[in-house]
């Protein structure tokens, strides 16, 4: 008589470890200054419950926007790919009408009506006005495709976003200046 095996012919693979999901931490300031004839200067931050990030890696960029679904801001900032670390970090500057080594387009949006029915804002581009600032990206985790860093833009002389989508020339203008953070934010 022979003995039998208690083993099986099936593998069974070792258990994999519950990987939990990174909630990120956002940031952003904005900050709004007129000349010294006018006291509308005016500030505001918002914090992790009132905004959210995006971060898309695609064929010929990475584009990160962060925006304020119940607030009146939104930054985007798209860095061609070519211009990347292989490792993604690095510290990339904004594009500007005067800036010539500035690699990153950026867009600045002020929203005065933001509801689902109805969008009415001023656009604000880096490459046609006069910006500086740059993107930092401090560290990327490829496996888990989440990435960190800060962002800091400031556009000087613009039309004053609060005065409508098409400013009078007699429109104020003002400085704006958009810093944050961002970390773990998920990469699609």
């Amino acid at each position: 008589m022979g003995l039998a095996s208690c083993g099986s012919d099936s593998k069974q693979e070792d258990p994999q470890p519950v990987v939990s999901a990174t909630p990120s931490e956002l940031s952003m300031t904005r900050t709004m200054t007129y000349p010294a004839a006018s006291s509308r200067n005016n500030g505001l931050s918002y914090t992790q419950q009132t905004l959210s990030g995006a971060a898309v890696l695609e064929e010929k960029r990475l584009y990160l926007n962060f925006v304020a679904p119940e607030g009146v801001d939104r930054v985007n900032f798209e860095v061609p790919r070519t211009a990347l670390s292989p490792g993604l970090t690095g510290t990339y500057p904004v594009l500007s009408r005067s800036n010539s080594g500035g690699i990153v387009p950026a867009l600045y949006v002020y929203y005065r009506v933001n509801v689902a029915t109805s969008l009415s804002g001023s656009l604000h581009y880096s490459a046609q006005n006069q910006a500086q600032g740059q993107l930092t990206i401090t560290a990327y985790d490829a496996t888990r495709k989440l990435i960190s860093g800060t962002y800091e833009m400031q556009l000087t002389n613009i039309h004053d976003p609060l005065e409508g989508p098409l400013p009078s020339s007699t429109a104020l203008r003002c400085d704006v200046n958009l810093t944050g953070s961002f970390k773990d934010l998920k990469v699609e």
